[in-house]
């Protein structure tokens, strides 16, 4: 990306490889750049999967091709408040529905209460991150290589993962 369009795109890089990124565009754009090369990995920690971001054609479209491409890759979904998800017949369950190396669970009410998600994020195999720090605005991050903060967002993940269950709604259908 140049600079011409990163600026445009809400976009400031730093020395640290982090980009800086506002909007739902860039966000968007960003997202795509980031799961393009994933290989294994994709793990995904949100809110209410805001349809803005996580259901607009070009990331789903972006997510069915990394599913596809390579049959180790796997895609794994955590979300806090499925009704919405669910209410308003989200996108990505269809493809959660249809591609059985895609997995989705709901992260149990209780940890949500103890530990209420203040931001959510995308982790690409070892070391891409993207990160919405605010639930309510498209402001954030993202970098394209930085394990430190991967590993240590990937653990928290896991807690999260340890303490979610299935949904209905979110379950592979074997045709």
């Amino acid at each position: 990306m140049s600079d011409k369009a990163g600026a445009a795109a809400g976009v400031g890089k730093s020395e640290t490889g982090v980009v800086r990124i506002e909007g739902i565009e860039a966000f968007i754009e960003h997202t795509n750049a980031l799961v393009k090369p994933a290989l294994r990995q994709v793990d995904i920690l949100t809110e209410a999967l805001d349809p803005a971001w996580l259901g607009e054609d070009r990331v789903i479209e972006q997510l069915k091709q990394t599913i596809l491409k390579n049959r180790r890759s796997q895609i794994r979904l955590l979300i806090a408040d499925s009704v919405p998800a669910v209410r308003n017949h989200h996108p990505l369950l269809a493809l959660i529905r249809r591609l059985d190396r895609i997995e989705a669970r709901v992260i149990n009410k209780d940890l949500i209460e103890k530990q209420p998600l203040t931001a959510e994020y995308l982790l690409v195999d070892r070391g891409g991150i993207i990160v919405r720090q605010s639930l309510t605005d498209f402001l954030g991050f993202v970098h394209f290589d930085d394990r430190a903060t991967v590993r240590n967002q990937r653990e928290a993940f896991e807690v999260y993962w340890r303490y979610s269950h299935a949904h209905a709604d979110f379950r592979h259908l074997q045709l």
